[in-house]
């Protein structure tokens, strides 16, 4: 799983995040209401996706399925890149919560958990590697999910832009090698930390 590059969305959340501690306010959600939105990767974030790329060929794969939000669709090309004879699959049910083909739909904590573990029950059944590009929380969920771990906090696994996880199924079962990891790119390149 790769959590998308950086997006002009996320800059500009963290620096509204930023202006807010300034001023003292630790209390307001930083992101504001219905903060969802479909920005294109920064210049950066498209640096991220093609050193990810980059990195991912020395274990080519024949699927990707990647969120259909642009941030992400952008990443998945830039990875595709690096894959040639890659079958690449835009799958709207991995898109951020509360986003569906840019549209802002209603969906509660409870609902959001019940897609991801919709999700969930189809790679189980997927007898092929799968590489899967979508957004930190998504990813977070499905990661507890694939562990068997109750979804306490949809933020458990943090997934810095363009962090790696990758799982092995043995014996029906999901084991993690490694979670969020961004040591394929350069200290400079490292965003989406907090």
């Amino acid at each position: 799983m790769v959590r998308h590059g950086e997006s002009e969305e996320n800059v500009a959340l963290e620096e509204r995040k930023n202006r807010m501690a300034n001023q003292g306010k630790t209390d307001v959600n930083p992101f504001g209401p219905g903060r969802f939105g479909n920005s294109p990767l920064t210049k950066l974030g498209v640096r991220q996706a093609c050193l990810t790329g980059s990195h991912l060929k020395a274990n080519p794969t024949k699927v990707l399925w990647t969120s259909t939000l642009e941030r992400a669709r952008h990443t998945a090309n830039c990875i595709a890149d690096f894959q040639p004879g890659i079958d690449l699959t835009g799958m709207p049910d991995l898109n951020e919560k509360n986003e569906r083909q840019g549209v802002r739909e209603k969906e509660t904590m409870l609902e959001f958990v019940a897609r991801v573990a919709k999700f969930r029950d189809l790679i189980d059944w997927c007898e092929i590697d799968v590489l899967i590009v979508g957004h930190s929380r998504f990813l977070s969920v499905l990661t507890s999910l694939l562990l068997g771990e109750p979804v306490l906090n949809p933020l458990a696994y943090r997934n810095p832009n363009c962090a790696i996880t990758e799982f092995e199924r043995e014996d029906g079962k999901w084991r993690l090698i490694y979670q969020g990891s961004v040591e394929h790119l350069p200290e400079t390149l490292r965003t989406g930390l907090d």
